[in-house]
């Protein structure tokens, strides 16, 4: 009886045993696999523009045999101003939308699986875009492209061309006011690939000449086009001002002649005394 339930005992103990092995060479198991497996990326090119997919695959390996597993993806641009992380199943395809707002410039896709990882590079060109609107007189150019928008931009306002070059942040805008009398206008701008017109515009008369006033520049003196803003106030000034400096340069002139012939006129007194 006793030697009954000593081996009882004794089974039971091997019993849990093993259990317990099985268990720890379960939880060993994937970690055994990622030490011992293969990792790498395919990706189906090395250059897109926004619009496109980008296809690629987490390839998992245990020598020849493959893997399906889920692999954590990290993708990013160099200057990680956008980071996306992702999980996906090993071997399979997998496709990345280039959205409008991704950055130009070289990207990282990156793949892990236990110590294992994996990089692959790719870019994204640039596309540099605007969109033209009219609210009032003031023109606004909002920068909807992946880059820094640095064209030159046109307005032709009537038949008057105006020319601004711009330096507008991704996600940013420019307002520019419309100079012009009072009136209706037709106005067109282009950068030389994006146009716009608008037909009937009417602007308040906020200048006597027809121009441009970059809103970013309001603390330095008006730009019209690349010119001063001239007004008929400011005409009068400058005039006043030249008329003032030619009459102090006469006035300085005179008093240079009459000294010059008092040193004449005393040298000839000596001589003759």
């Amino acid at each position: 009886m006793l030697r009954n339930i000593y081996i009882y005992f004794k089974l039971n103990s091997i019993m849990k045993k093993t259990t317990l092995l099985i268990l720890l060479l379960l939880a060993v198991m994937p970690l055994v696999l990622a030490q011992e497996a293969t990792l790498d990326i395919s990706i189906d090119g090395k250059a897109y523009s926004t619009g496109e997919n980008i296809t690629y695959e987490i390839r998992l390996f245990d020598g020849t045999t493959k893997i399906s597993s889920p692999v954590d993806v990290k993708i990013y641009d160099y200057a990680k101003k956008k980071t996306m992380n992702l999980t996906v199943m090993s071997n399979e395809q997998n496709r990345l939308f280039v959205e409008d707002d991704f950055p130009s410039g070289f990207w990282n896709i990156e793949a892990s699986y236990g110590t294992k990882t994996a990089k692959r590079i790719f870019s994204i060109g640039d596309r540099e875009e605007v969109k033209f609107e009219i609210y009032g007189d003031k023109l606004i150019i909002n920068n909807t492209g992946n880059t820094i928008y640095t064209k030159t931009v046109q307005i032709l306002i009537g038949e008057k061309v105006v020319t601004q070059k711009q330096y507008i942040e991704v996600n940013g805008y420019k307002e520019i006011r419309l100079i012009a009398p009072e009136g209706y206008y037709n106005i067109q701008i282009t950068d030389g690939e994006e146009s716009v017109s608008f037909s009937n515009v009417h602007l308040l008369g906020t200048g006597a000449v027809i121009g441009a006033l970059d809103e970013n520049l309001v603390d330095n003196p008006s730009v019209l086009g690349g010119a001063r803003n001239v007004s008929a106030e400011n005409i009068g000034k400058s005039n006043r001002s030249s008329l003032t400096t030619i009459f102090l340069i006469g006035v300085f002139g005179l008093f240079v002649l009459l000294t010059i012939e008092q040193l004449l006129k005393k040298r000839m007194h000596q001589k003759m005394s």
